[in-house]
């Protein structure tokens, strides 16, 4: 389960105080809208994609959602078909009927968010204010074109996973797991750092999936290394560093967090005090640069001005 790392004061609509099971039936009800089990196949149709329907649904009543209004509204994934005209005005409908105040995107492609940026701000309505994606010392995809995006309509970043799946938080032993490889039935549960066994179910990176074997390599471990190097010279935990890390990158405005004990939770919110002295975020900084590609290596100030003025230029200030 992920959930902010720095909270609202309040949940969704009307103010609740914090239980955990209260928080995961009002997520359950707003993704199931009879109940995991009695929620039909043709209900879970109406309710995929971001087509006006499958957004009209996902509300129900409000007797079903137990509060007025949603304060924010993510829309996971683009569907790869609706129209971003199309989608602005649904948005725009949702926030003009009292049902949603803001709204943001989660993984869109960043073309698809610059037209909904862009026609919101030609038509005078509500346009998007945040972005989800995947973000980490492990993974800095998004400095190429969403990041800058971001910047340049106003939008706040949230990622998700910058644990890398706890890879980051020295949560797996590199020996064990390349003594694993290759595998079929998954990392075995001695995968776990420091001598601790990993929960039974804990799969989140275990076999062949997009988010497993694909982490580990060898300039990942490379990472991991450094943020325990980092950790160790300051006296905080891995997790704490790689946190600070993404909690003070440009753009930043806040961060999701996933746990699997209630003891992580106090760990991962102490990140938000933790400023990484210069030096240990210039090494993690140099450790975690992407490889620069030829695309968006034409488009970096250096290799820019030489091509286009055939000397360093900067814009004014300000």
């Amino acid at each position: 389960m992920e959930s902010p790392i720095a909270p609202p004061r309040r949940k969704a609509g009307r103010p609740l105080s914090f239980d955990r099971d209260a928080a995961l039936s009002q997520a359950m009800l707003l993704f199931w809208r009879h109940g995991y089990e009695a929620t039909a196949v043709s209900d879970l149709t109406a309710a995929m994609g971001v087509t006006p329907p499958s957004l009209y649904a996902a509300f129900g009543d409000k007797k079903r959602l137990r509060t007025d209004y949603i304060d924010l509204y993510w829309l996971h994934v683009w569907d790869g078909v609706t129209p971003a005209a199309e989608l602005l005005e649904t948005m725009t409908t949702l926030i003009r009927a009292g049902k949603i105040r803001y709204w943001g995107l989660s993984n869109a492609p960043a073309w698809y968010v610059a037209q909904l940026a862009t026609l919101a701000g030609a038509r005078g309505v509500p346009g998007p204010i945040g972005l989800q994606y995947f973000y980490s010392l492990a993974n800095r995809d998004i400095e190429d074109e969403h990041a800058p995006l971001a910047e340049a309509f106003g939008l706040g970043i949230q990622p998700w996973s910058p644990l890398a799946y706890g890879l980051l938080a020295g949560k797996y032993d590199r020996a064990t797991v390349e003594a694993s490889s290759p595998r079929t039935g998954g990392l075995p549960r001695d995968a776990a750092s420091d001598g601790e066994q990993r929960p039974a179910d804990d799969k989140r990176l275990d076999g062949a999936n997009p988010f497993g074997d694909t982490l580990f390599t060898p300039r990942n471990w490379a990472i991991v290394d450094a943020v325990k190097q980092a950790a160790a010279e300051i006296g905080e935990t891995s997790a704490r560093v790689a946190l600070a890390w993404v909690l003070g990158r440009p753009g930043i405005a806040s961060t999701l967090m996933g746990v699997s004990r209630a003891s992580q939770v106090a760990d991962n919110i102490a990140a938000l005090d933790l400023m990484l002295p210069a030096q240990q975020r210039a090494a993690l900084d140099a450790v975690s640069a992407p490889e620069p590609r030829m695309l968006y290596a034409l488009s970096r100030p250096g290799l820019r001005d030489q091509v286009v003025f055939g000397a360093g230029v900067r814009g004014w200030p300000g």
